[in-house]
């Protein structure tokens, strides 16, 4: 939710910097707040949570073992695209 904050306030001030540059310089240090928020609080979250190692294993081996058993596809044959 953060981050869907912080991309609108980009958003907001795209807009405004393309319809008046002066006002949008006034928006500078308000805009840039939210923004550093939303993504300063995802990157935490990525630092602090990570991966769980254990179940990206899990599911790499569970992916890895049904493309081993499906069968590859074969291109048709030129008489077949006719």
């Amino acid at each position: 939710m953060l981050l869907a904050l912080g991309a609108s306030c980009y958003l907001i001030y795209s807009f405004a910097s393309f319809l008046s540059p002066e006002f949008a310089g006034h928006l500078v240090p308000y805009i840039q707040l939210p923004s550093l928020v939303g993504e300063g609080s995802f990157c935490l979250w990525l630092l602090i949570a990570g991966v769980n190692v254990r179940r990206w294993e899990e599911k790499a081996a569970k992916r890895r073992s049904l493309a081993d058993n499906t069968p590859s596809p074969t291109p048709p044959s030129c008489a077949e695209t006719r």
